[in-house]
C-alpha cells in the first residue's frame, strides 16, 4: 500500500475528456503534421499555469544579538494569483514566457530571478486575458518567425478558444 495524493481536475476537464474529442484531436493533428512536414522543430505547445505564492512558515533570520524582535511585512502579493503563460517545442526550443501580475501598476522589480526574455504584464486579477495572450503570440511570432513555406503548429488549449481568431494577423 501506498500514500497517494490526489490531484484535483475540473469538472469540466472531466467531462470535456472523452473518445470521442481525443480522436478528434489526434484526426486534426495528423492533418496539420502533413502540412507542417512532421517537423518537430516547428511543433509547439502553450500552456499557461496559474501560481499562488504563499508563505506558510516562519522563516529564520541571523541577526545581531541586541534585537529582540526581527519583523518582516508581508507582500502585497500575498496568497493572490500569478498566471504564466509557457511554451516549448517538441526538439525543446523554450519561448520564454509571460508572467501575469495581479496588480493595476508596474512594478518591475517583480521581475527579479524571471527567465530571460520574460514579458512581465500586469492585470488586476492576474489572469491572463485576450489582449496579453495576444501580446504573447506576437512575442512567439517573432521567436518562431513561421512563413508560408515554414509553417508552425502550435498546440492551444480549450482557455484560449476565445483569442483565436482576435488574435489572427
Amino acid at each position: 500500500m501506498a500514500s497517494e495524493s490526489i490531484e484535483r481536475i475540473t469538472r469540466a476537464r472531466i467531462l470535456g475528456f472523452t473518445e470521442e474529442n481525443v480522436k478528434s484531436f489526434f484526426d486534426i493533428l495528423r492533418a496539420e503534421l502533413v502540412k507542417i512536414k512532421f517537423n518537430p522543430a516547428r511543433i509547439f505547445n502553450v500552456d499557461e499555469t496559474d501560481i499562488i505564492a504563499v508563505q506558510t512558515k516562519n522563516v529564520q533570520v541571523i541577526c545581531t544579538k541586541e534585537k529582540q524582535a526581527v519583523y518582516k511585512m508581508p507582500s502585497g502579493e500575498r496568497g493572490k494569483l500569478n498566471t504564466i503563460v509557457t511554451c516549448m517545442s517538441a526538439v525543446g526550443q523554450y519561448i520564454p514566457p509571460i508572467i501575469v501580475y495581479p496588480r493595476k501598476k508596474q512594478d518591475l522589480r517583480l521581475m527579479k530571478g524571471a527567465p530571460p526574455g520574460a514579458i512581465p504584464e500586469f492585470h488586476p486579477t492576474g489572469w491572463i486575458q485576450s489582449d496579453l495572450f495576444c501580446k504573447w503570440m506576437k512575442h512567439f511570432g517573432t521567436f518562431v518567425q513561421p512563413k508560408a513555406e515554414d509553417q508552425v503548429l502550435l498546440i492551444l488549449d480549450g482557455h484560449y478558444y476565445t483569442v483565436r481568431t482576435e488574435c489572427s494577423h
